[in-house]
């Protein structure tokens, strides 16, 4: 009896550790992805760069500006006629 106290403890103490720590990676959000996806859907590559970039330039701590760039460059050598990325 006193083994099944111990491990349902252990157990819970398990339980608790992983929903913090997902807690903790959801909070973690990129807010550049944020201005990416908030962006309406007619704007143009340039537009929603211009707009991220500027976001990067006034929070020069932000994390994901390597990410950032290297999508950046990748979709501006992929974009269609009316200057947004193909698929």
């Amino acid at each position: 009896m006193n083994t099944t106290i111990k491990i349902n403890t252990a157990m819970r103490a398990i339980i608790i550790l992983f929903g913090f720590s997902l807690i903790a990676v959801q909070s973690y959000a990129q807010d550049h992805i944020d201005l990416i996806k908030s962006a309406p859907r007619d704007a143009t590559f340039s537009q929603v760069a211009s707009q991220v970039d500027q976001y990067f330039r006034n929070n020069p701590e932000a994390k994901g500006i390597k990410q950032w760039e290297r999508w950046k460059w990748y979709a501006e050598r992929h974009l269609d006629a009316d200057g947004k990325v193909a698929n």
